[in-house]
């Protein structure tokens, strides 16, 4: 990766559906020079295409943050229990006050509520939980390099 490559995936960030003839316009190298690069990030992994939907528009309109406490002998099957679940978008085993964060989206805070009430209580080794609902979300972005 080089500099090159991090303003191409900028400005795929931007919009993703440009043509490689607009990024090469842009950034002033050919229109093959941006094919190349982008099918080498593509098979290397270092990218991937996917579509960032409105969570509203498709009904998810219940978004939680839960922090969760666990025993520490088990927090690889506390998170391996999450990770199979289909409303858990994003998990992340932590340091500090919470052992594990996980991003969860549901149509309903009933459905919200059913997670935490059955899914979420029949894992074994569980302390404690804490859900934070997001009220409004201002940004979202699943990209690292900004402009």
């Amino acid at each position: 990766m080089d500099k090159l490559d991090e303003k191409i995936i900028v400005e795929l960030q931007h919009n993703g559906r440009q043509t490689n003839t607009e990024i090469a316009r842009k950034l002033g190298v050919s229109e093959a020079t941006v094919r190349r690069r982008i099918e080498r990030l593509l098979v290397t992994g270092v990218i991937r295409v996917a579509a960032l939907p409105d969570l509203a528009k498709v009904g998810y309109t219940t978004v939680a943050l839960i922090a969760i406490q666990g025993k520490l002998q088990q927090l690889d099957n506390i998170a391996d229990a999450l990770a199979a679940h289909s409303n858990v978008h994003y998990l992340a085993q932590t340091a500090g006050r919470y052992d594990i964060i996980i991003w969860a989206l549901f149509k309903s805070t009933k459905e919200l509520a059913d997670f935490l009430k059955h899914d979420l209580a029949a894992i074994s080794g569980i302390e404690r939980t804490e859900t934070l609902i997001n009220m409004d979300v201002q940004k979202r972005s699943l990209g690292w390099i900004s402009a």
